[in-house]
C-alpha cells in the first residue's frame, strides 16, 4: 500500500513538472510576442515622429494606421486593448514603426454627410484592422490612400440590383469636373452568368486587334443590353456572335433594374493607362505600382487614357471592370505586407491569392491594357496571378464593376453580422 502511494506521488510530481514546464514555455513564447522591451519601437503621426504612443480616444482623434518591422517581424494591432502584438520576433535587435493618423471618417463624414454610405463604411475602417485596410496608394504625385476590404472573409456583401454584390472599398476617383472625390466601388463577383462555362465573353470580338476599352464590344455589351435588361448579340471569339438574354428569361441573370441604374455614378472617370510587360513574362510590378500605371498615360498607338460620359458617344452608363491593383490590394492576413511587395505576376509563388476574397474561380477580364501591342489586356489567371490575354480569341468571365453615387445611404441595422452574405448591406437614397 505504501509502495502504491509512493509511485502515485511520483507520477503526480512528474505530471506537475510537465505542466509547469509547458506553462513556462507558453508564457515565454507569449511574452516573446508582446514584450516591447526587446524592441526599438518608434511612433509617428503621419511623417511626424511622436515621443510616445498616443492614448486611446485621444484629443487629436488619432487612430492606428499601419506598422512596419524589420527582421521579418510583423505587428497585429488590437484596437480594443489599444496595443500592438508583435509576431515572428526572432531577435531583440528588431525595429518597428507604428503609424497613426487622424480618423479618415471625420473628413469623409463632414464632406458627404453623417448618414451617407461613405461615412458608414469609413467609420468601420477606423476600427477594423483585420478586414479593412488603407492602401497608401499614390498617382500622379497625389496621395490617394483608398480604404479597401481585405482578407478571405470580410463582411463586404451589399444588396444591389436585388442581387448580392461585394464592396471593393472607398476609392478616390476623378469626376468629370476634374475633382478628386471618394466613391464606393462594388463588383458582381459571380459575373454575368449563373454557370461556370456559359457566359464567357471576348473583351473585343473584332478581327483587327483592339485593346481600346472605349470602342470594345464588351464595354458596349455591359453598358448596352446588360444595363438595359435587353437581349442581343454577344461575342465569344471573333467568329460567330451568340445571343445573350438579360431580360430575365434567358441563361444569363437579368440586367439592371431602374433603382440600380439610378444608383450608378456615371460622372466618374475610368482610367485606362496600361503597363508594358517585358516580353512573354508575368507582370513584374506590385499592386501599388500597378495602381500608378492604371492612372498613367501608357497606351498603345494613341488610345484614350480615360473613359467617361464625355468621351463616349454611344454606351456611357458607367459599368466597367476590375483593375489589377484592386486584386493586389485585397490581400489580408499575416502575409499582407509581404504580398504588397510581391509582383502580381508572382502571387502564386507566395500563396498571396489564398489570402483574398477576390477569386473568380476562373479566368476573368480586367480593364487594363498591355500597351506593348493592340491585342493584350491583363486578366485574372486561375492560378491567382495577373497575366495578360488576347482580346478577341479568348472568352473569359466578366464581372461588372460600378461606382455608387455619393448621395446613397446604408440602411441602419444593429446586427453584428450586417454586411454578411446572409444579411448584406442595404442601400437607399
Amino acid at each position: 500500500m505504501i509502495k502504491k502511494d509512493y509511485y502515485k506521488k511520483i507520477i503526480i510530481l512528474i505530471i506537475s513538472i510537465i505542466i509547469i514546464n509547458i506553462f513556462v514555455l507558453f508564457h515565454m513564447n507569449f511574452n516573446k510576442n508582446i514584450n516591447l522591451e526587446n524592441l526599438n519601437i518608434s511612433y509617428y503621426n503621419g511623417t511626424e515622429k511622436l515621443d510616445s504612443m498616443p492614448q486611446k480616444d485621444n484629443d487629436q482623434n488619432l487612430v492606428f494606421d499601419y506598422a512596419s518591422c524589420d527582421n521579418d517581424a510583423y505587428i497585429i494591432w488590437d484596437n480594443e486593448l489599444w496595443s500592438p502584438l508583435v509576431k515572428n520576433l526572432k531577435t531583440s535587435k528588431t525595429k518597428c514603426s507604428l503609424y497613426f493618423k487622424e480618423k479618415t471618417s471625420i473628413n469623409v463624414c463632414n464632406t458627404y454627410g453623417n448618414d451617407s454610405a461613405l461615412c458608414y463604411i469609413s467609420k468601420l475602417g477606423d476600427n477594423d484592422y483585420v478586414n479593412m485596410a488603407y492602401d497608401h496608394a499614390t498617382a500622379n504625385n497625389e496621395y490617394h490612400n483608398n480604404l479597401r476590404y481585405i482578407g478571405t472573409t470580410p463582411n463586404n456583401y451589399i444588396k444591389f440590383n436585388n442581387e448580392i454584390w461585394r464592396i471593393i472599398g472607398i476609392l478616390k476617383v476623378k469626376t468629370e469636373d476634374n475633382t478628386l472625390e471618394e466613391r464606393l466601388k462594388i463588383i458582381r463577383m459571380d459575373g454575368i452568368s449563373n454557370q461556370k462555362d456559359f457566359g464567357m465573353f471576348s473583351w473585343d470580338y473584332k478581327e483587327n486587334f483592339n485593346n481600346d476599352w472605349t470602342t470594345s464590344t464588351l464595354k458596349d455589351m455591359l453598358n448596352g443590353i446588360y444595363y438595359s435588361s435587353q437581349s442581343g448579340n454577344c461575342y465569344q471569339g471573333y467568329s460567330t456572335p451568340i445571343q445573350c438574354d438579360f431580360t430575365g428569361n434567358g441563361e444569363q441573370p437579368k440586367g439592371l433594374d431602374e433603382t440600380a441604374k439610378n444608383m450608378i455614378d456615371k460622372d466618374v472617370v475610368w482610367n485606362l493607362g496600361g503597363y508594358r510587360t517585358p516580353a512573354m513574362t508575368h507582370p513584374q510590378i506590385t499592386a501599388k505600382e500597378f495602381y500608378e500605371k492604371e492612372r498613367g498615360n501608357e497606351v498603345y498607338d494613341g488610345r484614350p487614357i480615360y473613359w467617361n460620359s464625355q468621351t463616349d458617344n454611344q454606351n456611357k452608363q458607367g459599368i466597367g471592370l476590375i483593375y489589377p491593383s484592386d486584386y493586389g490590394f485585397s490581400v489580408g492576413g499575416n502575409l499582407r505586407n509581404d504580398c504588397l511587395n510581391t509582383n502580381l505576376g508572382d502571387f502564386n509563388l507566395k500563396n498571396c491569392g489564398m489570402y483574398t476574397w477576390i477569386d473568380f474561380n476562373n479566368f476573368a477580364w480586367t480593364l487594363t491594357p498591355n500597351p506593348n501591342n493592340a491585342m493584350n489586356v491583363f486578366v485574372f489567371h486561375d492560378d491567382k496571378i495577373i497575366y495578360y490575354g488576347v482580346v478577341n480569341t479568348l472568352s473569359l468571365k466578366v464581372a461588372p464593376v460600378i461606382y455608387l453615387k455619393k448621395e446613397l445611404k446604408i440602411e441602419p441595422d444593429s446586427n453584428l453580422n450586417y454586411g454578411s452574405i446572409l444579411n448584406p448591406y442595404r442601400l437607399t437614397f
